[in-house]
């Protein structure tokens, strides 16, 4: 920065920069639009419902949450070169 002081004929003066600092704006000054649910999640919530009318089964992730997958670890790679 001394280069560019140097170079314009100008110190910064930095409290005098601080005293006159506007804030910017705050993002939570402003609301977001509720538009309601996207068509697309509609869409796809309706589907899932037909889908297991349909075939008799209720699709839940518990099952997959409750037991994790097994990472295979320590296993041999070969080596081809």
């Amino acid at each position: 920065m001394g280069q560019v002081e140097k170079r314009l004929k100008h110190k910064f003066d930095a409290d005098r920069y601080d005293a006159n600092y506007i804030h910017p704006w705050q993002p939570e000054e402003y609301k977001v639009p509720n538009f309601g649910v996207d068509k697309d999640i509609v869409t796809a919530t309706k589907n899932m419902s037909a889908a297991e009318k349909s075939l008799d089964h209720k699709w839940t992730d518990a099952a997959a949450l409750a037991q994790p997958a097994k990472i295979p670890r320590n296993y041999k790679v070969p080596n081809f070169g």
